[in-house]
């Protein structure tokens, strides 16, 4: 695959509903991640990490208009 892969996933319990809020989360390290989400609207709330992991990661969030 040529160019830019952004993926997402939807956790099943959240399938088929309507959306406040969407979170978004990258690595510390991955500035141009960082920037795009920003320009997408995201705006940084902090850390977080993924359950059973130690990495710190990045949290986004933007919230329905």
């Amino acid at each position: 695959m040529e160019g830019l892969d952004l993926g997402f996933a939807y956790l099943p319990t959240f399938e088929a509903q309507d959306y406040d809020k969407i979170n978004a989360i990258t690595s510390i390290e991955n500035t141009a991640s960082q920037k795009l989400l920003e320009k997408l609207g995201f705006q940084l709330h902090g850390t977080t990490q993924l359950p059973h992991e130690t990495e710190e990661l990045l949290l986004y969030s933007m919230e329905k208009k």
